[in-house]
C-alpha cells in the first residue's frame, strides 16, 4: 500500500523497502527465534544480526538462478546450487564495509585482491596485494603486516622501515602525533555524497581505511604512554558534533552538543594507537549518528580536553575538523580556540562537498570553517568532494608528506633516516644514512636490503660494513666523517673539514666523472687531477672568516668579495700535471705544486713595477714572467 520509501519504512513491522526495484513489499520471515525461523524453508536465521531473514538465491536451476536476479545470484557448478554473489547481499555502504572482503563503489563488490583467492603466487605478484597465510586468502597489501620482516618491508617500494616498524611509504615522515578527528554528525550529512548514498556512513568508512594505514603506536587507550617524541608513532580518537540551539532565554543562546564513545566501548573517547579500539569507535558513531544541527563549539571543547592528556614531550598534537555545512555557532568559538592553542594543537579544516563542483553551500561552509584553523589558514584548510577525502593525494593520506599543504605543517624533519624521496638536494640526501644520491635523485642505499648484521658487515663496497643498527634492526650506510681534527678528516675519502664550525662532514661533491662534477651548480665542486682523480669541494670555501682562511697556506682572503679562495696550482698533486700548467711549477723540496712567481700579475704596468718580473710578449697573449738570471 506504500508507494514511497518514507511510508514503507514508517511501517517496519510489516513492510520492507527494496532499493533495487524501488518498491515496498510485505516483510518476510518475521520470526523472533532461530528454531521457528529455520523451519521455514524460505528463511534463515542471521546470528550476527540476531534476526530471521529471507533466504536469497534459492532458485532450483541454473537458468532461473542467473536470470531472475542478475548480478545478485550465480550458479555454482561444483555443488549445482544457486548462491548469492560475493558481497551482493549487502544493501548499504555501512553493511558492506563490515565485511573485510568487500568494498563500496556504487554497490557492494569484492575487494580487488579477492580475485586471486588462494593463489599465493598470483597474489604476491600483484603489487597491490599480499597473501595472508593465516587466513589462506589474498588481501590488500598492508605494510604494517611486515613488522617482523625487515627484508620484506625494505624491498617493497610502497613500504618504509622506520625504527623497527614497517610503515606505508607516504607515512615515513610522520612524527610522534596525537590526533583528534572532530566529525560532523549533522542531519545534512545523511544526504547522498557522490557515490555514497549516506554521507556520514561513507565518511566513517573512509576514516576506517585511513586509520588502518597510519603508523599506529599499538598503545591501548588509558594505558601508560609508552611512545616518546622520537618514536614516530600515532594515536587517534574521534569526536562527533551536532545538536540544537539552546532555549532563547538561556545565558548562552547557542549550545549544540558533542559525543564520544562511552566507557567500555572502543577508546572510551581517549587517544589510542590500537586499530581494534578505533574501529570499534567508528562502529559506535555509526550506530549513534546525531543527525541534528551544525554546532561545533562543544566538539572543539571536547577535543581540547582530550588533548590535555597528551604529554608535552615534544610530540605534535593535531585536530582535524570534517564538516559539510555552515557552522551555526562560529561566533561563539573564541574560548574553544583558546583551549586548543593552550594544548599546542594545530587545527586543520576539511569541507566535504556532495558534488564535483563547489556550490553556495560549500562556499558558506568554507567561510565559516577556515577562520577556525591554525595560521596560515591556506595550508590548514581543504575543500574536497567526499571521494577525495581518502584518495591517494587527499589531505588525510598526505598527512605526513612535507610537499603537501597539510604535511608541510606536520611532517618531521631531521632524524637518522627518512623516506629518501623527500630529499631534493644531494646534501640532505647524503646526510641520511639510509639514502644515496644517484646523480638525479635520492634513492635508498643498497645497505637497506641486508636482513641481518652478518650480511651487512660483509658489504664494504657500498659502505655498509659498520652500519648495522641493532635497535632499528636495519643496515645503514656507515656514518663517516666523524673525525675530530682537520688532518684526519681530510684524509678520509669523501670528507671535508669545516674550519668555521670545526667539524668534519661528508662532502656534497659525489660525482664520479669530471663532466658531472664541473656541471654541479648547487655546490662549488672542482675536479681534482692526480694519482686518484676525484670530484671534491672547492678548497677554502668552508672557511667563511678571514682568520680561518689565513690559517690555510693554500687559501687567500678576498677582501672585496669577503670570500676565502684557493691559491692556484695546489690541486695538482702530480709533478707532471703541475709542469703541464703554464701557471704552475713543481717545488721539488716540498713536493707540492706552487704558482710560478709573477704569473699572477695580469697587468703589464703592475708586472714591470716588480723588480724580479717582466712582461713577456714573445707569446700571445702577453704574460708576466720571472726575469731570467
Amino acid at each position: 500500500k506504500h508507494d514511497n520509501e518514507q511510508g514503507c519504512l514508517a511501517d517496519p513491522a510489516q513492510c520492507v523497502w527494496d532499493n533495487a526495484h524501488q518498491e515496498c513489499s510485505k516483510k518476510q520471515c518475521v520470526y523472533d527465534n532461530p528454531d521457528t525461523c529455520n523451519l521455514d524453508e524460505a528463511c534463515l536465521w542471521n546470528n550476527d544480526a540476531v534476526q530471521c531473514e529471507p533466504k536469497k538465491c534459492v532458485y532450483p536451476d541454473q537458468p532461473t538462478c542467473e536470470t531472475t536476479e542478475p548480478g545478485l545470484c550465480l550458479w555454482e557448478n561444483v555443488t549445482s546450487t544457486c548462491v548469492t554473489a560475493p558481497c551482493k547481499e549487502y544493501q548499504s555502504e555501512l553493511e558492506c564495509h563490515q565485511d573485510d572482503s568487500c568494498e563500496w563503489t556504487t554497490t557492494c563488490v569484492p575487494k580487488y585482491c579477492e580475485r586471486y583467492g588462494q593463489d599465493e603466487n598470483a597474489c604476491n605478484s600483484d603489487t597491490q596485494c599480499m597473501y595472508d597465510a593465516s587466513r589462506l586468502k589474498c588481501v590488500t597489501k598492508d605494510c604494517g603486516a611486515f613488522q617482523n620482516d625487515t627484508c620484506r618491508c625494505q624491498k617493497d617500494p610502497d613500504c618504509f622501515w622506520d625504527k623497527g616498524t614497517c610503515k606505508t611509504g607516504k607515512n615515513g615522515e610522520c612524527p610522534t602525533l596525537d590526533i583528534v578527528l572532530v566529525v560532523d554528525g549533522s542531519a545534512s550529512m545523511s544526504q547522498t555524497f557522490g557515490r555514497h548514498p549516506h554521507g556520514f556512513y561513507g565518511m566513517l568508512e573512509m576514516l576506517r581505511a585511513w586509520v588502518g594505514n597510519l603508523p599506529l603506536s599499538g598503545e591501548k587507550a588509558g594505558a601508560a604512554t609508552a611512545t616518546t617524541a622520537t618514536s614516530r608513532k600515532v594515536r587517534v580518537t574521534f569526536v562527533q558534533f551536532s545538536g540544537v540551539a539552546a532555549a532563547p532565554l538561556t545565558k548562552t543562546p547557542i549550545a549544540g552538543s558533542a559525543t564520544k564513545t562511552p566507557a567500555g566501548v572502543g577508546t572510551a573517547g581517549r587517544l589510542s594507537g590500537d586499530y581494534g579500539e578505533l574501529s570499534a569507535d567508528l562502529d559506535w558513531h555509526a550506530n549513534n549518528y546525531m543527525a541534528k544541527g551544525t554546532y561545533i563549539n562543544l566538539g572543539l571543547q571536547m577535543a581540547a580536553s582530550i588533548l590535555v592528556s597528551s604529554p608535552m614531550d615534544g610530540r605534535m598534537r593535531a585536530v582535524y575538523i570534517i564538516s559539510d555545512g555552515q557552522l551555526q555557532d562560529q561566533a561563539y568559538l573564541a574560548d574553544a580556540k583558546a583551549k586548543l592553542e593552550a594544548v599546542q594543537a594545530q587545527v586543520f579544516g576539511i569541507v566535504v562537498r556532495r558534488f564535483a563542483s563547489r556550490t553556495k553551500v560549500d562556499a558558506d561552509a568554507e567561510a565559516a570553517l577556515k577562520p577556525i584553523t591554525s595560521a596560515p589558514h591556506d595550508t590548514h584548510f581543504m575543500n574536497v568532494n567526499m571521494d577525495e577525502l581518502a584518495a591517494v593525494d587527499s589531505p588525510l593520506t598526505q598527512l605526513c608528506d612535507p610537499a603537501s599543504d597539510f604535511g608541510s605543517n606536520v611532517a618531521m624533519t631531521g632524524g637518522k633516516h627518512q623516506t629518501c624521496s623527500a630529499y631534493t638536494s644531494k646534501g640532505g640526501c647524503m646526510g641520511d644514512v639510509g639514502c644515496l644520491w644517484n646523480e638525479l635523485s635520492c634513492v635508498q642505499t643498497p645497505c637497506l636490503m641486508y636482513c641481518g648484521e652478518a650480511s651487512c658487515e660483509k658489504d664494504t663496497t657500498n659502505g655498509c660494513a659498520g652500519g648495522w643498527d641493532a635497535m632499528d634492526r636495519a643496515c645503514y650506510r656507515k656514518a663517516g666523517c666523524s673525525e675530530a681534527n682537520a688532518a684526519a678528516c681530510e684524509a678520509e675519502e669523501g670528507c671535508v673539514w669545516n674550519a668555521t664550525s670545526s667539524a668534519c662532514g661528508e662532502s656534497p661533491c659525489y660525482h664520479k666523472t669530471e663532466d658531472s662534477c664541473l656541471a654541479e651548480t648547487e655546490f662549488p665542486c672542482v675536479w681534482k687531477d692526480g694519482v686518484s682523480s676525484e670530484c671534491v669541494l672547492k678548497p677554502c670555501v668552508t672557511r667563511t672568516t678571514e682568520g680561518a682562511c689565513m690559517q690555510d697556506k693554500g687559501c687567500a682572503w678576498n677582501a672585496t668579495s669577503t670570500e676565502c679562495t684557493q691559491k692556484k696550482c695546489v690541486l695538482h698533486e702530480d709533478a707532471a700535471v703541475c709542469k703541464g700548467d703554464v701557471l704552475c711549477q713543481w717545488d721539488t723540496v716540498a713536493s707540492v705544486c706552487v704558482v710560478r712567481p709573477c704569473v699572477e700579475l695580469g697587468d703589464d704596468r703592475v708586472c714591470n713595477a716588480v723588480k724580479k718580473c717582466h712582461w713577456d710578449t714573445t707569446a700571445a697573449p702577453g704574460s708576466c714572467q720571472l726575469l731570467p738570471c
